[in-house]
């Protein structure tokens, strides 16, 4: 459960700057963007460096645009907490699902 939200934690990460880094003007230090991991090839490639699995992409294609896949990503994490409460994965003690709630929605609450 650990490894998986850490990953998810992640891709979080990639997508957030992927929306929101735009290509700047040619010959500058920083021409490039993220914003081709919002692609399909850079679907395949997060897939390959174990970023992304074939469902997690095929999920995020057909529920959202590229420009709210962060959104989706911080959903699945709270679902993978929530869950893991519930079958005793992860220990419920003192307020930790308020704890989880809040972590996993201040920062959609942030940039929105």
């Amino acid at each position: 459960l650990l490894h998986e939200v850490a990953r998810y934690v992640r891709l979080t990460h990639i997508f957030f700057w992927a929306s929101i880094l735009k290509p700047g003007r040619k010959g500058d230090v920083f021409s490039t963007s993220f914003t081709e991991l919002l692609t399909e090839p850079g679907v395949k490639s997060l897939i390959s460096r174990g970023a992304l699995t074939e469902y997690e992409a095929a999920r995020l294609q057909v529920s959202a645009q590229p420009q709210f896949w962060c959104d989706l990503v911080l959903e699945w994490i709270l679902t993978r907490c929530i869950d893991g409460m519930k079958t005793g994965t992860l220990w419920q003690c003192g307020g930790l699902d308020k704890t989880i709630m809040e972590r996993v929605c201040t920062p959609r609450s942030t940039y929105a």
